[in-house]
């Protein structure tokens, strides 16, 4: 209550109060800024005055701001009149501009058009000088065609290229109202082409004349002359033509050089200097021009190397280039090789069918070698050639060769039937002939030709050699007896059957041998057999044996069957027994084939032990009459084979024992025989000499074999082939470590 009567009391401070009540905006407070710098001082005096105060200071701000535009005004004044002034001016001015515009639009419309007719100009211009450059050439590569002092270059070849491109696009100008134009240019452009290829041909004849070495002496724009005159095939035949006369000219040169003088680059004697023996003659000319065929081959291809291929094979120029090139060789290669087939004076006459047959295949192989490399086309000169003198080299070794097999079995001075000698070995003449199938034969296994053809000429050389040569063997050996001819035969069969076994497309001959090889063999048993028998005196109790179905009377009262006729023959096959090899024929001595002489001896020991086997059958059976027949007979037929059987076996001990002497007479041999090694070499029959001294040793009379050891040895074998242990050690003599 004593606060509200104070303020009513109290009216200044309720303004105050008001005053600082009421809002204060921007304006009021700059306005209270400014008093507040009028108002320096804060006393009574002052607040009086204030109001004069503010007046004084806005009247002098009004003054100055009055003083300050009086300057401005003047300058207005001023530029008012200037205005004025340059507005009449303009006046004036735009009135005779509008005065020469009226008098000068004729020339204006003149100007306009100028400038349009001007830009048309320069853009036809433009594509004039583009015409031109794209269809014309310039006057420098126009002097370039024609120019014939200055060297061929990159530059010629691209103006030919240029000239080329712009034939092509002018046949565009025909697709169009253009037709005068592009056929003028496509003229003018064909003259200066054929300018340009004309210039380019006679330097490229220049270059290829010059072409005469085995090498292309390279220029750096030959192989780009060529490809460019491609495109003119007569110009380009002409080039062609023009180097296969020089290179052909070169090749025959080289050749004839290379038989008279040798290769200087190899440092080699002439060829011809070998014209004694014929086949490395002809050997060492058809390598050469081997040689030589390749080198061109590779000539022609690195000439044409930037050529179109495809074209060049389609219309095979390349291959035809190579066939008139070797052409040139034909004739002087025939010449010589039908020298060296013909003449007789020649190697080739003296040796006989293997050096024709060694000349045949050597041209058969370059004939396959040249067509299968693709070096030369098979109906090439060359080519037909060779496969001429092919033929006549055919030709002329069957001739030989029939000459040859017709000479078989004639001596040569007399020509009278050819006796074997006393070894009853092959005769020479049956030798020869077996030398050269087999040298032939050889030569033929090196053949380049197919299996089939391969086969024929095979079966046509056995053909025309073995049946001639067998019959003639046959007339060679007739005046012999049956088994020196047996023997002879049989040594003549196994030398063909020899040199025939290692090669292909024999087996029908080699069968055919083999046939008449085993009925000799049956021959030389029947006397080996017929020898042991009449020597053990059995002949008659053999024939008994051989009529026993026809006898009416007992066997014992035959005569040379008795009682004292066996015993007799017992005491013979005792003595056969201990030396078998004793019985050998003589005749069977000379068989060169070990293994031959073997069978022969083996079988006959078989074929004796089934006749004895037959012959105690007989003498032990009642109906004969014998008397005590089991004292007759020393041996069941058991024994008597076992005994024969260790004859053999026997002897393959002795032939390991001259194997593995090394081992010292002290040291028992037969037990350090491994016994799967032994029963090998059996089975292989390997052979040590044959019917040498050393064999013909008795083999019961040495230190290690004794009839006991080889009896038990021979069963042990016969009862196990396929596992044989260590072999008995002949010192044990207990028949328990045996078995």
């Amino acid at each position: 209550m004593s606060t509200t009567m104070d303020s009513k009391a109290n009216p200044l401070s309720n303004k105050i109060n008001k005053i600082l009540n009421q809002p204060m905006d921007r304006e009021t407070l700059e306005a209270l800024v400014s008093v507040s710098d009028v108002l320096q001082d804060n006393n009574l005096q002052s607040r009086r005055h204030l109001r004069t105060d503010i007046e004084r200071q806005s009247l002098k701000i009004t003054e100055e701001f009055v003083n300050c535009f009086d300057a401005l005004k003047h300058s207005l004044n001023d530029l008012f009149s200037n205005v004025n002034q340059m507005n009449q001016n303009c006046k004036q001015m735009i009135e005779r501009i509008e005065t020469t515009r009226t008098q000068t639009s004729h020339l204006l419309k003149q100007t306009n058009q100028l400038s349009e007719e001007l830009k048309g100009i320069e853009v036809k211009e433009l594509v004039t000088n583009r015409f031109i450059n794209e269809f014309q050439l310039k006057p420098e590569e126009l002097m370039t065609i024609n120019n014939t002092n200055d060297d061929i270059d990159d530059h010629f070849f691209e103006i030919i290229a240029k000239v080329r491109k712009i034939h092509e696009k002018s046949k565009l100008l025909l697709t169009n109202s253009q037709h005068t134009t592009g056929i003028e240019i496509m003229d003018s452009m064909a003259l200066h082409e054929e300018a340009a290829n004309e210039r380019l041909y006679r330097w490229t004849l220049n270059i290829l004349r010059g072409i005469s070495s085995d090498v292309i002496e390279v220029h750096p724009q030959l192989f780009r002359a060529m490809a460019c005159l491609e495109e003119r095939e007569i110009l380009f035949k002409y080039c062609l033509d023009e180097y296969v006369t020089v290179r052909r000219s070169a090749v025959v040169r080289n050749f004839i050089e290379a038989l008279t003088r040798g290769r200087p680059n190899a440092n080699s004697p002439p060829i011809e200097s070998h014209s004694h023996d014929v086949i490395r003659y002809v050997g060492d000319m058809f390598a050469f021009l081997h040689q030589s065929v390749a080198n061109e081959r590779e000539m022609i291809d690195t000439l044409l190397k930037l050529c179109d291929k495809q074209k060049l094979s389609t219309s095979g120029l390349a291959n035809t280039c190579i066939a008139s090139i070797t052409e040139g060789l034909c004739r002087p290669l025939k010449v010589r090789v039908e020298q060296s087939l013909i003449s007789d004076n020649t190697s080739a006459a003296k040796s006989g069918p293997s050096v024709y047959y060694g000349i045949k295949n050597i041209i058969g192989f370059y004939v396959h070698t040249l067509t299968q490399t693709q070096l030369l086309t098979p109906d090439s000169p060359f080519i037909y050639t060779l496969k001429e003198l092919q033929t006549l080299s055919d030709k002329i070794f069957y001739n030989s060769l029939n000459y040859s097999v017709a000479r078989i079995g004639k001596s040569e001075a007399t020509s009278d039937v050819e006796v074997p000698a006393s070894d009853l070995k092959p005769t020479q003449s049956v030798t020869q002939i077996v030398a050269v199938l087999k040298e032939v034969l050889l030569c033929q296994n090196s053949s380049l030709t197919s299996d089939e053809e391969r086969e024929r000429e095979v079966q046509q050389i056995l053909s025309t050699v073995i049946e001639p040569l067998i019959h003639s063997c046959i007339i060679s050996a007739s005046k012999l007896t049956a088994l020196e001819m047996a023997v002879f035969l049989v040594n003549c069969l196994f030398a063909i059957n020899e040199t025939l076994s290692n090669h292909r497309f024999t087996d029908r001959f080699k069968d055919m041998i083999t046939q008449q090889t085993d009925g000799h063999i049956d021959t030389l048993v029947n006397e080996q057999i017929s020898h042991i028998i009449s020597y053990l005196g059995l002949s008659p109790l053999q024939n008994a044996i051989q009529q026993k179905d026809d006898l009416m009377i007992p066997l014992s009262q035959l005569s040379g069957c008795d009682s004292l006729a066996i015993r007799s023959a017992m005491l013979k096959m005792d003595s056969f027994i201990s030396r078998p090899t004793d019985l050998v024929l003589s005749q069977s001595s000379h068989l060169i084939d070990s293994n031959t002489k073997q069978l022969v001896w083996k079988r006959s020991l078989e074929a004796i032990c089934l006749i004895y086997e037959e012959m105690y059958e007989l003498v032990t059976n009642g109906v004969n009459q014998y008397v005590d027949p089991l004292s007759l007979m020393n041996y069941k037929p058991d024994q008597m084979k076992m005994l024969l059987l260790s004859a053999i076996i026997g002897k393959r001990l002795h032939r390991q024992y001259c194997r593995y002497r090394h081992y010292g007479t002290d040291t028992p041999f037969v037990r350090t025989l491994d016994g799967q090694a032994f029963i090998r070499d059996v089975r292989e029959r390997e052979e040590i000499g044959g019917y040498d001294t050393d064999e013909e040793l008795d083999l019961l009379d040495t230190k290690y074999f004794t009839p006991q050891t080889l009896d038990l040895l021979a069963i042990k074998l016969t009862e196990d082939t396929n596992d044989c242990p260590l072999l008995p050690n002949p010192y044990i003599k207990t028949a328990d470590h045996y078995l």
